[in-house]
């Protein structure tokens, strides 16, 4: 298999994103802010797409790993700037860190949606599904 290194450290990934929800659970109890909801929501689901893309499963067999990675990292990519929105006052500060963070968190969704979309012809030089990427 080609890319089992890859599917292993996605798993790792997934893993440990699911134990930081449950542990942020464990810690602090259910969520108070709707905001936080959706954050630990896309977090975790992330990580469970992220699990479900490591291991050979029905699932895996129906939709291929990779675009079970795409899924979790797209997820992945909304959580990050849901931890730093600006709420109350919309100081400069503020508003600029969370500018930085949904820029920073394109990249992550970009990836993702390569995989979701394009089956990673421009992120492979052999992409997972065997076609090469001078066909699309």
């Amino acid at each position: 298999m080609a890319y089992r290194r890859q599917r292993q450290v996605v798993g790792a990934v997934g893993l440990a994103l699911v134990a930081f929800v449950a542990a942020v659970l464990v810690a602090a109890g259910p969520p108070h802010s709707l905001l936080v909801a959706v954050q630990l929501a896309a977090l975790g689901l992330g990580g469970a797409c992220d699990l479900v893309s490591a291991v050979d499963s029905p699932l895996t067999r129906r939709v291929p790993w990779y675009k079970w990675s795409g899924a979790g990292s797209i997820l992945l990519g909304i959580s990050i700037p849901l931890g730093v929105v600006p709420t109350g006052s919309q100081e400069g500060d503020a508003l600029f860190l969370f500018g930085m963070t949904v820029l920073a968190s394109l990249s992550i969704t970009a990836i993702g949606v390569e995989l979701l979309l394009f089956d990673g012809v421009h992120l492979f030089d052999d992409p997972p599904d065997g076609a090469s990427a001078s066909t699309h």
